[in-house]
């Protein structure tokens, strides 16, 4: 989303104005210390919905009545406001009208009137809409919020700031790489969240892929219909086998002289052979005793075959009880979030020994592997229940082939009675070929359903849905190609800065599915992560080359939703620690340093002029097709007057007059200054006397 912040204000208690304005590309705001530099970071995210109120303590605050900044689009100017009295509102205005725009460096507090002041919530909902953030659900498989009752959070501008805002202590930290990310929730959303940010996928996605796992539960429940299916079969070709083997049993000849599953797959067939059927009695036969036993058998068999059943009922069901129980004591359970690595120092040459750097690393690797498995936990259960009721199922159906073979051993047991009631063999035969043909009939009139058919259908819906998924979205290759522009990017930037000596060619990769930096020594085959990576310049360096890589990736891709506008807070305290002192009217170099470190004053003085040089360079490469830069650099630090070009140019050949003076022109320190609050009393907010 192409953006820039035009303007940082703060409108005091006697309602004047203070404000910085900005424009696109590379903006330097420079001063001695405890002049606002900081809070003008902290400004723009309190205006952007953070729930937090961190503008430091001091003069900005304490006269503060309200805070407010404007983004530059490319047909309107967006107005975002906080009250720091009321941080649970916010307002939102767009503007397009001159006169408007130009009255809100005039201090006008009645242009903020409460028709544009909203509850938080709405004022964040309405400000992601400018970004072209509008998710109802972000959910891939509807089936599990019905099971779990929640939802995975939806995408935010918050999101965004974790990709915008360097702080002072986070610019060259070795544990941290991005803000808000000290928070686990937040650090897994933005992850989640980029390739929603990058526009690889969008809210029909999400959708689509609602439809297809929906279409995934259809296939099993047809597939489960399927297996009953063929197991009401085979009870019906079961029952049609007994009553066969009853009239056998009894009579002493065959009912029907054809197989049980061409009976059932041609009932009409069995109909018209049974009504030509003419029963025969054989009074020599000893079937009844033969089918007594075997009947003796099966009931035995059925019976410890249930049991067994029940033995695996009773297991599953004390395991889903354990992971219940488990749930409900998981939210108590503290999750680790990170681990701190101590470092030692060697007492003569003061370098850094870190002996326990690959073992730490595999102990976060399983850490984050631990956190994945607890948050999955919840999830166990569920293939548990649906394995139970197949159980429960199994074992009704056992019930059913028990209870079958006992009535069919009363059955005999009734054949005797009746016959001792002098009731005839033939009208016993009559009864069971009755009782078959009744089956048969049943059969042939049932309208069956054709499962397989559907299931067919359903999965040639889902596959199709799948290849448009594929040729839509592409996810995992348009993520692999986004790293590799990011790694390409980020080298070629690192090249430009003094990292240590062996970190030279810099090698640093960038890995999109946990968001980890490290180097990578390709002699060597070894990794080197940031907090192994030795000095603060190597730290600084490291989030500069990917900050700046994010950036290009932010401004050059079209669907990107993320703005190219970054703040850098202090990235030259590496060199210039302490900044504290700085209270000159002119920066002087020397004041900013410890006194161990004046021999060095020369060679670090030149490291920040190429910084700086980087910087400017990395906006003239990012313009668009009518010159406008689509970058915004925002460093807000003590460093001044730098003559970029002099240590930079010692081995290029001498260049004309003109390109000489062009070149002066586009790296003057001066140009790029907003604000310069050296002399005593000035500052983001100067109270008039």
């Amino acid at each position: 989303m192409k953006c820039y912040i035009k303007l940082i204000a703060v409108l005091d208690k006697d309602e004047n104005c203070h404000f910085v304005e900005l424009t696109s590309g590379l903006n330097i705001i420079t001063g001695s210390s405890s002049t606002g530099k900081t809070a003008l970071m902290e400004i723009f995210d309190y205006c952007f919905g953070s729930s937090d109120y961190t503008v430091p303590e001091g003069i900005i605050r304490d006269y503060a009545k309200l805070y407010y900044i404007t983004l530059q689009f490319s047909k309107y100017t967006l107005v975002l406001a906080r009250d720091p009295i009321e941080p649970q509102k916010g307002f939102i205005k767009e503007l397009t009208n001159l006169e408007e725009i130009e009255s809100l460096t005039k201090g006008k507090f009645n242009f903020f009137d409460d028709n544009f002041i909203y509850p938080l919530r709405d004022f964040k909902n309405k400000l992601n809409r400018h970004f072209d953030i509008d998710f109802s659900s972000i959910d891939e498989d509807a089936s599990k919020i019905k099971w779990s009752g929640r939802r995975n959070p939806t995408p935010s501008i918050r999101s965004f700031t974790s990709f915008c805002l360097q702080h002072q202590n986070l610019i060259a930290n070795k544990h941290a790489i991005f803000y808000r990310f000290e928070e686990k929730e937040k650090r897994e959303q933005a992850i989640e969240h980029f390739k929603i940010f990058m526009g690889i996928v969008d809210q029909d996605y999400f959708y689509t892929k609602q439809m297809q796992n929906q279409l995934v539960e259809e296939i099993k429940s047809v597939e489960r219909s399927i297996k009953r299916e063929v197991n009401n079969e085979s009870s019906i070709k079961a029952k049609l086998r007994i009553i066969r083997d009853d009239y056998y049993s009894l009579t002493g000849n065959k009912l029907l002289n054809i197989e049980i599953d061409e009976i059932y797959n041609k009932p009409e067939k069995a109909l018209q052979l049974l009504k030509q059927n003419v029963i025969k009695i054989d009074s020599t036969n000893t079937n009844y005793e033969i089918r007594k036993k075997e009947l003796d058998r099966l009931l035995s068999q059925y019976i410890a075959e249930k049991r067994i059943l029940l033995n695996k009922k009773s297991t599953i069901e004390s395991s889903i009880n354990h992971i219940s129980d488990f749930n409900e004591n998981l939210s108590s359970i503290n999750l680790i979030q990170d681990t701190d690595i101590k470092t030692c120092q060697c007492p003569f040459c003061q370098s850094e020994i870190n002996p326990m750097i690959s073992e730490a690393h595999d102990l976060t690797d399983a850490i984050n592997w631990l956190n994945e498995e607890l948050q999955a936990t919840p999830y166990l259960a569920e293939p548990l229940k649906e394995e139970l009721n197949s159980v429960k199922n199994e074992i009704e159906e056992k019930n059913k082939e028990i209870q079958e073979i006992e009535t069919n051993l009363i059955k005999l047991a009734k054949e005797t009675e009746d016959l001792q009631n002098k009731t005839s063999i033939s009208q016993l035969a009559e009864k069971y070929q009755l009782r078959f043909e009744i089956i048969l009939e049943e059969i042939e009139t049932k309208k069956r359903t054709n499962l397989i058919k559907k299931l067919h259908d359903l999965k040639s819906e889902e596959e199709k849905i799948q290849k448009e998924i594929n040729k839509r979205y592409s996810i995992e290759r348009n993520l692999e190609k986004l790293e590799f522009e990011i790694n390409k990017m980020m080298n070629q930037i690192g090249k430009k800065f003094d990292f240590e000596e062996s970190y030279r060619p810099i090698n640093l990769n960038f890995l999109l599915k946990n968001f980890d930096l490290f180097h990578r020594d390709q002699e060597r085959s070894t990794n080197t992560y940031l907090r192994a990576m030795g000095s603060g310049a190597n730290w600084l360096y490291s989030h500069l080359s990917l900050f700046l890589s994010l950036h290009s990736l932010f401004a050059t891709h079209k669907k990107c939703k993320i703005p190219p506008i970054l703040f850098l807070d202090q990235p030259t305290q590496v060199y210039f620690p302490n900044f504290h002192d700085d209270n000159a009217e002119e920066f002087k170099p020397e004041n900013s340093v410890f006194k161990t470190e004046l021999t060095k004053i020369d060679d670090d003085l030149s490291s920040v002029k190429k910084m700086f040089k980087e910087f400017i360079e990395f906006c003239q490469n990012h313009k668009d097709e009518n010159g406008d830069i689509l970058t915004q650099l925002i460093v807000t630090d003590h460093v001044d007057n730098l003559d970029i070009l002099q240590d930079n140019d010692k081995n290029k050949q001498k260049t004309n007059e003109q390109e000489q003076k062009s070149q002066n022109q586009l790296y003057d320190f001066n140009s790029y200054v907003r604000a310069r609050w050296r002399n005593t009393g000035e500052g983001f907010i100067k109270l008039k006397k």
